[in-house]
């Protein structure tokens, strides 16, 4: 599956249950993959933030939003993730290349 190259607003993370819910935003007019954003919500990606140091991160898509000027990214992170969660903290509110690719669709 090729790879699917966004640069970004890294939002925020919240914690939410047993996940970490991911928000990334991409600002203006064009989207730029957008049917294979919106083919690829409700799957399993990998997704991979720039510079971070992290690496990959098993995610699931759970939506794209799109608002006048802006649309929104969402991915929840379950499992044992809090270590990279935590080396992404620094790289919240600046703008990042993310990088993300489809395993396979959720049940």
């Amino acid at each position: 599956m090729s790879k699917t190259q966004l640069n970004v607003l890294f939002k925020k993370i919240q914690k939410d249950d047993k996940k970490e819910v991911l928000e990334f935003h991409v600002q203006g007019d064009e989207l730029p993959h957008s049917q294979q954003l919106v083919s690829m919500a409700g799957s399993i990606v990998y997704l991979d933030v720039e510079t971070s140091k992290v690496g990959e991160i098993n995610a699931e898509f759970k939506s794209i939003q799109r608002y006048s000027k802006k649309t929104t990214l969402k991915f929840n992170v379950k499992g044992d993730s809090e270590d990279k969660m935590n080396k992404l903290y620094p790289r919240m509110l600046a703008e990042v290349f993310l990088f993300f690719w489809k395993l396979r669709k959720c049940p």
